[in-house]
Order: C-alpha cells, then structure tokens, then sequence
C-alpha cells in the first residue's frame, strides 16, 4: 500500500510524511503540443510513467498532444488533470484506449491495473460521442475512478452521452461526477 492508497484508505485523516513521486505538474504553461509529444517520444518519457499525478491543465494541449501523452502514462497514474486545453473527441479516444480498447477488450493498462481516481477533462471540446466513449471505458478500466470533471465539454446535444454517463454513475457508487 503506497502513500496515497494509505490517506485514502484511513479518510485522509494520517498525514502523510513523504510521497515517493513527485507529481509532473505544468500547469497553465500555455505549451502547447511541441513539449509534450517531445517529452512524451524522449528518454525522459519514463518521468510521465512515474508519476502519480498529472497536471496538464491549461496547455493549449490538441489531440496530438493528448495522444502522445496518453502513450506515455504509466499504470500508477491516479490523478490526471487535462482541463483548459484545446482537444476534442479524438484526445479523448486516446484517453480511452488506456482502459478499453474499441473493440470491447482491456485496454494497455486492464481493468486491475488502472488506478486512475480523478480525471479532468473540463472546457474542451469533447462532445457527447466521446464522453460516451470515455464513460464506458472508465467503467470498464478505470475501478477506482473517484471523480470525473467535464464541465463545458459540449455535451448534451444529443443523448448519446447520457447512457454513458449515467451507466458510469450507476455503477461507480463512489464516484462524484461534476458536468
């Protein structure tokens, strides 16, 4: 049991003393994609598979950006924060393809490996296909999913995205969902 599992599994009521990864945090750097897929695609990639946390929000991140980091996310990611940025349905689809492949099978991390437990993808523009999408592959991957945030991600146009979310809902008792 690390750290964090630790804090969790006590109510956050032990301090904890030391956290054996640091997060990678940029947040609001305004990078765009260039440092990302860079990073992503170099030796120093292994620092993204590290860490627990990160934070990305406000990157001016596209799909491209998202894809290349969704490549390099290691198994221990527990918080992933991607709000602020510029990617649509297609970022998410990478997202996905983390847990659930589109063919029904378990994605690269599987559903007992994933420890995702906060995701953030608000202000973009995701669009109700793809947070449909993104809601069944959590549901089927990401277990210990505790909060998902996706306000103003353009959804509700049309119903697609309501089955989805509300399966994830039904099924996930723990999980906080903020639209």
């Amino acid at each position: 049991m690390d750290a964090l599992d630790m804090a969790v599994a006590t109510g956050g009521q032990k301090a904890v003393a030391t956290q054996t990864r640091q997060p990678f945090s940029v947040r609001n750097w305004s990078l765009g994609d260039a440092p990302i897929i860079a990073l992503a695609e170099s030796r120093l990639g292994c620092a993204l598979e590290a860490a627990e946390h990160h934070i990305l929000r406000g990157n001016r991140l596209t799909c491209d950006g998202v894809t290349a980091l969704a490549a390099r996310l290691g198994n221990r990611t527990v918080l992933l924060d991607l709000a602020d940025n510029s990617f649509d349905g297609k970022g998410c689809e990478a997202l996905t393809r983390l847990y659930i492949w589109s063919n029904g099978h378990l994605g690269r991390y599987g559903s007992n490996a994933a420890k995702l437990r906060v995701l953030d993808v608000s202000r973009n523009n995701i669009g109700d296909v793809a947070a449909a999408e993104l809601a069944r592959g959590l549901l089927k991957g990401a277990r210990m999913l505790e909060q998902l945030v996706m306000q103003d991600v353009k959804v509700g146009l049309n119903p697609k995205s309501g089955q989805g979310l509300g399966d994830l809902m039904e099924d996930s008792t723990a999980l906080w969902l903020s639209t």
